[in-house]
């Protein structure tokens, strides 16, 4: 007999192997994952789901069962929900401080109900001396609150091939002062926002906004299709800031001053416009030498060579001789050197492989590379007969193991795509190399619970940075008797 919930999970209490996690939330936001390699294609569906205590937990529809919940889910809707996966939350600029997130199955269930008890906006603000304390990029989205205290003039730059909109505006609160930088629609949408306030220092609320780290200050910027902006909420949390405004002594009826062009695009976007752009083909017919922008997919490093070398402090590359360095640019003999980096790796290219140096800045007059790495990892494993006797462990390929998992995971986990299970297990290492990793208890219930058959193909996908892999079974064709 199936086993009934009868009550709801708290949010903030779900973990995993749980036999039925069952929540009524609502959708605090939601939006659409584009195709890593095909923009226009729709990878996935992610959201940020609340609870009537404010715990807050990111959800995901991928691809194969977007067609059952698309139309179902809008965002500020509340819903009861049934029936997740649920796996560690992982990667940068996570939404939630969760550290598990919900995997929408085959199963779930999603029913809309109406209730009050929910917030509708669930902030859990941050003070921006909060946010300015930082001094490295921080992995967790944040909500701020402030008044907008200046403004820049809009900008346009380009960014990978099109001319993008930028505005800096200065946000205060009661601990002091942050800059925030909006991109794209969201500088239309805060032009909008703010042609509708009657004057004084406008209350604007940034939700889910990255802080990031620029010139050795900590600002934030908008996320794209994931951050929200208000401008004067009818809100309790903007009415009880305004009262906390006024006792230390800011004036709300004042004026938003204009402050200057601070903010600058990155050297790789300015890079990219002050330069041409050309094809690996392209260059390799080129004579003469120059510095041109090339986007590509890094396949893998150079390994076996040193990644650094000795330069003098001109920056440029000494050789060891009588016990000191020679240096051709200065043309003499130097003792003190400056290390600095020398990276070979392969680039795909449609035409032809090629192998690439990345040279420390330092050494060279001007330029920069700009490289974008594959998002994922597949490989695909044949059941021999040992394997389907559960004799085997899962050793894992030395390119998943070098490109995906980080040397901070101890634990796999195995999602089995067709039913939405989950199986877990330690991550152990063979011998010296540490590259050689395998599990073994969670592949061994994978096995028997699927009851895999000899030449049967299972298909294993992995995204870089993260311990989660999906799992797909392809069954061999069984000859009718």
């Amino acid at each position: 007999m199936a086993k009934v919930c009868k009550k709801f999970d708290s949010v903030s209490e779900i973990l995993p192997n749980k036999d039925c996690v069952r929540i009524k939330v609502r959708v605090l936001r939601i939006w659409k994952m584009s195709s890593f390699l095909n923009p226009s294609e729709v990878n996935s569906i992610e959201m940020v789901l609340v609870d009537e205590k404010g715990g807050k937990i990111h959800a995901s529809i991928r691809k194969q069962f977007l067609y059952m919940f698309e139309s179902k889910i809008e965002e500020g809707q509340v819903y009861q929900m049934s029936y997740f996966s649920v796996v560690p939350q992982t990667g940068f600029y996570r939404t939630t401080l969760h550290p598990y997130k919900l995997l929408f199955q085959i199963k779930t269930k999603v029913v809309a109900v109406k209730s009050s008890d929910i917030s509708h906006h669930g902030l859990t603000l941050t003070s921006l001396a909060e946010v300015c304390s930082h001094v490295h990029d921080y992995e967790f989205l944040v909500d701020v609150m402030g008044l907008l205290s200046g403004i820049s003039a809009e900008r346009e730059y380009v960014r990978d091939g099109n001319v993008t909109k930028m505005v800096v505006l200065e946000l205060t609160d009661t601990s002091g002062k942050c800059e925030c930088a909006l991109f794209g629609d969201y500088v239309d949408e805060l032009n909008k926002k703010l042609g509708k306030t009657s004057g004084g220092l406008p209350v604007v609320v940034i939700q889910f906004a990255k802080v990031k780290i620029f010139r050795d200050q900590a600002s934030i910027q908008n996320v794209i299709n994931t951050t929200k902006i208000f401008v004067n909420p009818d809100i309790p949390e903007a009415d009880a800031f305004k009262d906390s405004i006024g006792v230390h002594g800011i004036m709300l009826d004042a004026t938003v001053s204009v402050i200057g062009p601070r903010a600058k695009p990155a050297m790789d976007e300015e890079f990219l416009r002050m330069y041409p752009k050309k094809t690996v083909s392209e260059l390799s017919e080129m004579e003469e030498e120059g510095v041109f922008a090339v986007f590509g997919v890094v396949s893998s490093i150079v390994r076996g060579e040193d990644w650094w070398y000795p330069a003098c402090k001109c920056h440029k590359s000494v050789i060891a001789d009588s016990g000191a360095y020679f240096c051709n640019g200065c043309n003499k003999h130097v003792f003190q050197v400056v290390p600095s980096f020398l990276v070979g790796f392969r680039f795909i290219s449609c035409v032809l492989p090629c192998l690439w140096l990345l040279i420390d800045p330092k050494t060279m007059c001007s330029g920069s590379i700009r490289m974008q790495f594959r998002s994922s990892y597949k490989w695909e494993l044949v059941v021999t007969s040992s394997i389907s006797r559960g004799r085997n462990v899962l050793n894992f390929p030395r390119e998943y193991t070098r490109n995906c998992l980080m040397n901070s995971d101890r634990k796999i986990y195995l999602i089995d795509v067709a039913s939405g299970r989950v199986y877990n297990s330690k991550i152990f290492t063979s011998g010296q190399n540490k590259e050689n990793k395998f599990v073994y208890s969670c592949w061994k219930q994978f096995v028997t619970e699927n009851k895999l058959k000899f030449r049967d193909k299972v298909i294993f996908n992995a995204t870089t940075g993260d311990n989660v892999i999906e799992v797909q079974i392809l069954r061999r064709r069984r000859r009718s008797r």
